[in-house]
């Protein structure tokens, strides 16, 4: 009875080169995996975009600026340079950022 737990036990499989390999691969692969998170982390915790995102659209608080003319003038522009339209600008209402 002896023999038989004694064959028994050594059934298990011995360490391999295979098997080491596999491991080192594993712990390669975590190293990977914690140094990707660790540089990373410091854009996802920071509060950068969080109130825009929160806040959704605001709207623009002075539509007669000139900075938001020229932005509306160069967007009709390039529409009608792009698509070869004809759209002219006559008021700028109201817009949202």
């Amino acid at each position: 009875m002896s023999f038989q737990i004694h064959q028994i036990y050594n059934l298990r499989p011995k360490p391999t080169k295979n098997r080491n390999s596999r491991l080192k691969i594993q712990l390669n692969s975590c190293f990977l995996i914690l140094s990707l998170s660790y540089l990373f982390l410091p854009f996802i915790l920071s509060d950068a975009r969080k109130d825009a995102l929160i806040e959704g659209w605001t709207p623009i608080k002075n539509i007669k600026d000139p900075h938001v003319t020229k932005i509306i003038e160069f967007t009709v522009d390039e529409h009608n340079t792009q698509l070869k339209g004809s759209l002219k600008l006559e008021e700028l209402v109201k817009g949202e950022t």
